[in-house]
């Protein structure tokens, strides 16, 4: 009410605030090598990538193993800037990519064909292939909290955090208190506070801190509930374009491979 009251009063805004919402991730399990190629008529990139899960709160990191010979540095820049610059969606729910490193493995440019946005293009389908190619995890935010409770209610608390999903080292107590701590997904313990101090009748101590993103715990429902079709999102393809006596042609991920020229 005081943030309402003060834009209203600074800027003459009305604003609202509704529910909080989780912003999830995606991830991978085990190494891919995704491949895309553009080639309408005039234009030519290619681009092969190798997928790596990397440790959480990593984001999205870049390397190439390709010398100058092979592909033009400049060129190499350029998928350096797409990979680290773009905000790539993963194919579960659409949710950003996190925690994943790419290296650029081959690649190849036409002398005359090749502009800047061509490497932008297969660059993505690439990545989009591999994912495609990949076991995909869903990411959610953690909590590391810290209960402190009178003894006899350790026991609900316990109960809680496995409701709750959590986990929790051995408690340590004393002659009348108990401290819990673990780590437990956000979206559980949000409102746990209040509870809390409703049961403890404001005697307990609840202390939280972002831990980071860990594998979700149900993602089968947040996947129903976001219901996104990776097929219809024209932003983020995972087929390749290859030309063919004088005209594009466009080639499923999944039969991409086959054609690419490298």
């Amino acid at each position: 009410e005081v943030l309402k009251e003060l834009v209203k009063t600074r800027y003459d805004v009305f604003i609202d605030f509704g529910p909080c919402e989780i912003i999830y991730l995606e991830s991978i399990k085990e190494p891919v090598i995704g491949r895309g190629h553009y080639e309408p008529l005039k234009h030519y990139a290619e681009v092969h990538l190798r997928l790596e899960p990397a440790p959480r709160g990593a984001g999205i990191t870049f390397a190439s193993q390709m010398h100058v010979d092979q592909l033009a540095e400049s060129y190499q820049n350029l998928i350096r800037s797409h990979v680290l610059e773009r905000c790539h969606k993963g194919i579960l729910t659409g949710s950003p990519l996190s925690d994943v490193h790419i290296t650029l493995v081959a690649g190849a440019a036409h002398e005359l064909h090749t502009s800047g946005g061509d490497f932008l293009e297969a660059t993505c389908r690439a990545i989009r292939q591999g994912l495609e190619k990949a076991d995909n995890v869903l990411l959610e935010p953690y909590y590391e909290f810290e209960i402190e409770v009178c003894l006899n209610l350790l026991g609900r608390v316990l109960h809680d955090v496995q409701l709750a999903h959590g986990q929790f080292l051995p408690p340590k107590t004393t002659d009348c208190k108990a401290v819990i701590k673990g780590m437990v997904p956000v979206v559980n313990f949000m409102n746990y506070g209040v509870e809390l101090m409703s049961f403890t009748k404001g005697e307990g101590r609840l202390t939280l801190q972002v831990k980071g993103y860990d594998v979700c715990h149900n993602p089968t429902e947040v996947i129903k509930k976001y219901n996104y079709d990776k097929f219809a999102d024209r932003l983020n393809p995972s087929a390749s374009i290859f030309c063919a006596k004088g005209s594009g042609f466009v080639v499923p991920w999944d039969e991409a491979d086959a054609f690419m020229h490298c």
